[in-house]
């Protein structure tokens, strides 16, 4: 997202900047949410314990939100397509995304 704004001419000096660009851009329908999504993938990308319970709640916890996510990578290309005129070079990603909904 931090790209996208940069494209656009958006201030990036901040995450709290870029998340609401692109909450009132409605690329995000909620910036609680994506809290929640960048605090499930930051604990999963810095915590390395073994307590196996836990982790495996934590990844049952990230799977709640793919649809969220998946959303969200719609509205990006959605934004980038219509505001930026930036096209995929192939677009069999998206097609798999919106079809596997």
């Amino acid at each position: 997202m931090r790209h996208l704004c940069d494209l656009s001419g958006e201030n990036t000096e901040s995450f709290l900047r870029v998340a609401s660009f692109c909450h009132k851009a409605e690329i995000l329908s909620s910036l609680e949410d994506w809290q929640a999504c960048r605090s499930l993938r930051n604990r999963a990308a810095h915590a390395y314990g073994t307590d196996y319970t836990e982790t495996a709640g934590h990844f049952n916890a990230m799977q709640t939100q793919i649809g969220f996510l998946t959303d969200t990578v719609i509205r990006v290309s959605a934004y980038v397509q219509e505001n930026l005129q930036i096209q995929a070079a192939d677009e069999s990603f998206l097609r798999e995304l919106v079809g596997g909904r």
